[in-house]
């Protein structure tokens, strides 16, 4: 018998015996009422259940809360509580929830809307308890349950000669512990939610951790587990099953991996490999770009390195499958191992990263991709828009993509990223860093710089070899774009559509765009599309590719139509920006609406890497004075979509109604059918 729970033991039973002295019997409770709930097993069960309205003591049953209570509330024996749907209720006292000689097992109802507060505000070392089980155990099934304890949040005793497991098994619901002592258990911690909306988050664990079930956790703040004293009870057949897709049936296979798709999915596996959990043998691929934002974002823990004076390299693989993470911090300032994997040991490999408008900030071992690589493999990872910093002098061992090598490079990249030493930034011959300093590593490519375009800059016509291009495009909102080289779109990135052609109908020209089929065509190099950004808000692209420059390629015509790209800037008159070409209108005039396109005139342009629409005939003034004022874009393919193009900016903006045939409306059509509206097909009844 340890100290500790010697003296937790007798003080909890001394003031469990004092308050059954104090309390009465005399509970205000409602009539018995029968009460749904969910079962461990999600199946759904009934029971007749005493509704508590007051703080009180009571032996074993059914029971359910319905209004705020001034805590604790005590019982003896086995006990069920029902946590009601649309209920927020608080218990408040120096404890939460005690029990002895018995179990004690909390439900929710259907909906898991029910939300129990407990504030456990005990001042000595025997309260502060939120919810505590003396000879027993205590499950959790569902709803909301928040606890804040000064001493144990959720805790379980055998006392002596107690013949009780003494475990917590927590099968659904969400909970938010926060205490001193996060989860304490004399027996087992069972984690095996069966719900994916459901999560856990603890400021500490204790004992033996086991994962049950078929989900385990998420949502926020689902990776902070804190503490687990023996990860080898980890089971690598069902962990984390939300996020690493395990629920979906992902047994981490090379055929079958993990999958990970957001930053909390990321840095639960550094929680995993930073406990001694490294997946030796084990693969895992992204499934999605992942956006971190600097402002709201806590700082981003390396997947490996050195922790409570223990070393734990990354043993598994790591397949990015070319998407991107953007916008990670990392900062462990007096410390090794900065990077996404702070470690790498032998039998690793890293590949198909690229990492973008990053900071990653410590003391030795710093890169953008892999801190140290210890004989692992790094290949065709790219690194842009990032800075890599040492925040102590001495050696180096600071590169963009990896701090230090004793491993295998290949084909790995960056572009318009800064190592900085000693306050002194270095921009180039700085792809991996040794003893003596930062250097590109040749051969096979391991570490090199490529060339880097910069967004709305002229395109050099000496481009060769391998080139990055970073843009932000706004999602669902379509632009113009052109490539020196050719690209392999990734779903995640959008749609792309080439030009078909303009056509005349009932007084208007529709420009019609196909769709890429991006699963047989990359991009070409030197042709202009068409782009639709996957997503809402902000969306980030790092084209790359191999250089493929010839600006006399620029052009896709459909006569008397072509749709022209430009590697540089070019000002209305500048040819081939001049003649009939298409612009924007800021002021209305006539029957041109304010924000449409119309004819380009003084003043408009096209920015590098853009495309515009022009009329190449020599037709006569007459004929001319026939042009559209405005081009309706209409995009073919899965959902067709119809908006109006912006040559000047090169955006194509969808609003207003427009018939299928693309013909627009200036006002909501009042006949039945079906249009589109904002690019989605709408149903008048």
């Amino acid at each position: 018998m340890n100290k500790r729970r010697t003296s937790k033991a007798f003080r909890v039973r001394a003031a469990m015996t004092l308050l059954l002295l104090l309390l009465t019997s005399a509970t205000a409770w409602a009539d018995e009422v029968s009460y749904s709930y969910i079962k461990a097993d999600g199946t759904t069960g009934t029971a007749t259940a005493t509704k508590i309205t007051t703080s009180t003591s009571l032996s074993g049953g059914w029971y359910v809360v319905d209004n705020d209570i001034d805590g604790p509330l005590t019982f003896t024996g086995d006990v069920n509580l029902i946590i009601l749907d649309n209920k927020n209720v608080t218990i408040t006292g120096a404890d939460g929830i005690k029990i002895t000689n018995g179990n004690l097992t909390i439900y929710g109802q259907s909906k898991g809307t029910g939300s129990l507060k407990i504030t456990a505000n005990g001042k000595d070392d025997i309260s502060g308890f939120g919810v505590y089980a003396e000879k027993g155990e205590i499950s959790i099934n569902g709803g909301i349950l928040t606890i804040s304890a000064t001493n144990y949040g959720i805790s379980t005793y055998k006392g002596e000669n107690s013949s009780s497991n003494c475990d917590i098994t927590i099968t659904g619901g969400r909970i938010t512990v926060t205490a001193t002592n996060g989860i304490d258990a004399d027996g087992n911690i069972i984690l095996g939610c069966r719900k994916g909306t459901d999560y856990i988050f603890a400021s500490s664990y204790s004992n033996n951790v086991i994962i049950a079930g078929q989900t385990l956790i998420d949502g926020m703040n689902a990776y902070n587990i804190g503490t687990i004293s023996d990860p080898s009870v980890l089971s690598s057949k069902i962990l984390a099953p939300d996020l690493f897709g395990i629920s979906n049936g992902n047994t981490g296979t090379s055929s079958n991996p993990y999958a990970i798709s957001t930053g909390d999915g990321l840095q639960l596996l550094a929680t995993y490999v930073n406990n001694g959990y490294v997946f030796s043998g084990k693969f895992f691929t992204l499934n999605d770009d992942i956006a971190f934002n600097s402002s709201t974002d806590n700082n981003f823990t390396p997947i490996g390195g050195k922790f409570s004076n223990n070393y734990y390299a990354f043993s598994g693989s790591f397949n990015g499958n070319d998407h991107m993470i953007s916008g990670i911090n990392i900062d462990i300032d007096n410390n090794d191992y900065a990077g996404i994997f702070g470690y790498l040991e032998s039998g690793a490999s890293i590949s198909n990263v690229s990492l973008v408008n990053a900071s990653i900030r410590g003391k030795n071992y710093i890169g953008g991709i892999v801190g140290k690589n210890e004989g692992g493999s790094i290949s065709n990872c790219l690194v842009a828009n990032t800075r890599i910093i040492k925040s102590i002098t001495g050696n180096s061992n600071i590169g963009v993509i990896t701090g230090s090598n004793s491993g295998s490079l290949y084909h790995n990249y960056y572009g318009n990223s800064t190592v900085i030493v000693n306050d002194v930034s270095i921009s180039s011959g700085i792809g991996c860093g040794t003893d003596a300093g930062s250097s590109d590593i040749t051969t096979n490519d391991g570490a090199v710089s490529a060339t880097f375009l910069t967004d709305s800059e002229p395109v050099p016509s000496t481009l060769s070899g391998k080139v990055l291009f970073y843009r932000e495009f706004t999602g669902g909102k379509a632009s113009t774009i052109c490539l020196p080289f050719v690209y392999t779109p990734k779903t995640s990135d959008g749609t792309f559509y080439t030009f078909k052609n303009v056509e005349y109908s009932q007084g208007q020209y529709i420009a019609t765009m196909e769709e890429v089929n991006k699963a047989t065509s990359p991009l070409s190099a030197n042709t202009p599309y068409l782009f639709m950004p996957a997503g809402t808000g902000t969306k980030p692209v790092l084209f790359h590719g191999t250089a493929a420059y010839d600006a006399s390629e620029l052009t896709e015509t459909k006569t008397p139509w072509t749709f022209i790209g430009t590697y540089s800037r070019l000002d209305y008159g500048t040819d081939p920006f001049s003649g009939h070409v298409y612009g924007f209108a800021a002021k209305a005039k006539g029957d041109v609406i304010a924000g449409e396109f119309v004819m380009a005139d003084d003043g408009a342009y096209i920015p590098a890497m853009r495309c515009f629409l022009k009329y190449n005939t020599t037709s006569t003034r007459g004929e001319i004075d026939e042009l559209p004022a405005r081009i309706t874009v209409k995009l073919v393919g899965d959902p067709t979509s119809i908006g109006t193009l912006n040559t000047q900016t090169g955006e194509v903006t969808f609003d207003g109604w427009y018939s299928l045939d693309g013909q627009r409306f200036n006002s909501k059509p009042t006949k039945k059918g079906l249009y589109i509206y904002k690019g989605i097909k709408v149903t008048i009844k």
